[in-house]
């Protein structure tokens, strides 16, 4: 069996589109991020049966283990003029230690990307001592109600998982306040705060970087918080520095934002040519 050098744990999920449904998600982006920079995958996702051909072939090449599931997780976003509305429409299975191959959780890299809270805080405790965890915590930071509504919520459990994590990626509209937002960036070792065109900001200790973006020609933003986690992660475990990471992080985010869903995910041949080139 292939060793596995970047664990992606979460729900696949699939977006309701205009003819049917797109899979997205955080595994879906930042798992494809992972695989087109030469990682070596694995995943434990939660789909159905029928969708799991569908859902293999997004990761061509990458270790699947799937955790049994009736349904797959299915999100609809409704787009107004005072801003979006998102509903959780079918919720799969939670992905707890006990259905995790116990020599995954010994990668090299252990990305945690919770969509609707299907990743229990305590996962932290079971990934071994070596590995570098991160965290991209939007499924920890909203609730689905009963109608399958999606609300913000505080992260009660935020010191559990960030004792253990190693680097935490989140943007600067997913926590309810400025002082959630506080909250987390001091608990965390080290944290990137993404900002969009903004650029990224760096908390480690109490040390502040700031990162600019790079220019691009924006089609769709969806999914590029989660491929800038993954092109972090990798980075940082190459080289240590938090601020080459993030240089990195942004020039992925930027080729991933000029196509459409996955398409615009870039290799790492494109993302150091795009690093050559202007910041805004």
């Amino acid at each position: 069996m292939m060793d596995v050098e970047y664990l992606m744990l979460g729900h696949v999920v699939k977006d309701v589109a205009d003819h049917g449904y797109r899979f997205g998600g955080t595994v879906s982006f930042a798992g494809v991020t992972a695989l087109r920079l030469g990682a070596k995958l694995g995943v434990v996702t939660a789909v159905s049966a029928e969708d799991r051909p569908s859902v293999q072939a997004i990761f061509p090449g990458a270790l699947m283990h799937w955790v049994e599931s009736p349904v797959t997780t299915v999100y609809e976003n409704i787009y107004q003029s005072e801003g979006r509305t998102q509903y959780c429409r079918a919720l799969g299975t939670s992905i707890t230690v006990d259905k995790i191959p116990s020599e995954w959780l010994k990668s090299p890299i252990v990305h945690l990307g919770p969509l609707t809270g299907e990743v229990p805080a305590e996962m932290t405790q079971a990934v071994d001592p070596g590995s570098l965890i991160g965290v991209t915590p939007q499924g920890w930071l909203r609730e689905r109600g009963e109608n399958g509504l999606i609300s913000q919520r505080k992260w009660e459990q935020c010191e559990d998982v960030l004792d253990r994590a190693d680097v935490l990626v989140f943007s600067e509209h997913d926590p309810v306040s400025p002082e959630e937002m506080d909250k987390y960036v001091r608990n965390a070792r080290l944290s990137v705060v993404t900002r969009a065109e903004l650029g990224a900001d760096i908390y480690e200790g109490t040390r502040q970087y700031h990162v600019p973006a790079y220019r691009t020609v924006e089609t769709d933003q969806t999914g590029a918080g989660d491929g800038f986690a993954a092109a972090f992660l990798l980075e940082y475990r190459r080289t240590g520095s938090p601020v080459e990471a993030c240089r990195f992080a942004s020039a992925s985010a930027s080729l991933l934002i000029e196509g459409v869903g996955l398409e615009g995910i870039g290799d790492e041949e494109s993302v150091r040519l795009r690093m050559r080139g202007r910041t805004i």
